[in-house]
């Protein structure tokens, strides 16, 4: 997963881990900058992520996604 705000600004998405009973999914990966790679991990809360993926992938991605996930249990 890639998002572009930016031309010159990227965030690829390496692992998305989610640990029982978090409240938030971390998104761990590296920020490209001016051609420069920054690797670091950035929570987001679950409706948030949710939103982030229904942009990326679209809806019934999306829901497809969270009726198969186990998220731990």
């Amino acid at each position: 997963m890639t998002t572009k705000t930016n031309p010159k600004i990227t965030f690829q998405v390496n692992y998305i881990i989610y640990e029982k009973n978090d409240t938030a999914i971390l998104l761990d990966g590296a920020v490209r900058i001016n051609n420069k790679n920054y690797y670091t991990s950035i929570p987001i809360d679950l409706v948030r992520f949710s939103h982030l993926c229904e942009k990326i992938i679209g809806f019934q991605k999306t829901n497809s996604l969270w009726n198969r996930a186990d998220w731990g249990q």
